[in-house]
């Protein structure tokens, strides 16, 4: 990937995650681009799936996906927050071949303007890391939030974690959600049972990548900050209340 990129003058990269809807939509439409720039020399469009290659997506300071970044021969990655159709991908990167090497002002002002952007993304994300340990649903309160930024924390405090994984472009995630709140609601604190949690995926994508999360809803057991099993029964109240009763219990050769 990095020779890939230090032998380009222009490189595009689109950063995702094979549940991300959005992903689904805009990755058709970047391979046709990448198919009609195939024989330029100094072009390349380049895609990273970050559930596969999670310390790629961690070292370039992927936050979210699709995320697309421009580089020149591996440097001065730069935002790209123009249209998801073929001709916008490799219109933007011919007009910057056009530009001979020379950055325009106009360029210069988009770079600027990227910049500010991604820094005030990165204030909006810690403020609702900072404000999302319950989630803001109906009765849910005992489903803690995991996000990226509390994901070390909650794993050392909680030894047993059962975690729903959902997201913007899961259909079925709201209604399989409103089950997980019931089983939740179903807990008795006192019992020493799994401690139930949510994690959006789509702002949290480092928790979802080191946990190689592939679709949604997924359901995954988490024991002692390890990763343990996935749950793939029926998403039922009584089913999923039944199996968490189970964990603690389960010794290593029942996992």
């Amino acid at each position: 990937f990095k020779s890939q990129l230090r032998s380009k003058r222009h490189a595009l990269v689109m950063f995702y995650a094979p549940w991300c809807g959005h992903c689904k939509a805009a990755k058709p439409e970047f391979e046709m681009a990448a198919e009609q720039l195939k024989e330029e020399p100094r072009m390349v469009l380049a895609a990273v799936n970050c559930v596969d290659n999670p310390a790629v997506c961690k070292l370039y300071d992927v936050k979210g996906y699709p995320t697309f970044k421009y580089f020149r021969y591996q440097k001065n990655s730069s935002g790209y927050d123009g249209g998801r159709k073929a001709a916008d991908f490799v219109n933007f990167l011919k007009n910057l071949e056009g530009d001979s090497g020379v950055q325009t002002e106009n360029s210069e002002q988009s770079a600027s303007q990227a910049s500010v952007a991604k820094e005030q993304k990165k204030v909006s994300e810690n403020k609702k890391t900072d404000k999302q340990e319950v989630p803001n649903h109906s009765g849910s309160d005992q489903l803690l939030q995991l996000t990226d930024g509390n994901f070390k924390t909650l794993v050392a405090k909680h030894k047993h974690l059962f975690v729903m994984f959902y997201g913007k472009g899961c259909s079925e995630c709201d209604s399989v959600r409103a089950v997980f709140a019931e089983v939740a609601r179903m807990n008795d604190p006192g019992s020493g049972i799994a401690t139930l949690a949510v994690c959006d995926v789509d702002t949290s994508p480092a928790v979802a990548a080191e946990l190689k999360v592939d679709k949604l809803p997924t359901f995954k057991y988490i024991r002692n900050g390890k990763f343990v099993l996935n749950y793939s029964g029926e998403i039922a109240a009584n089913l999923l209340h039944e199996f968490i009763k189970r964990l603690k219990n389960l010794s290593k050769d029942e996992l």
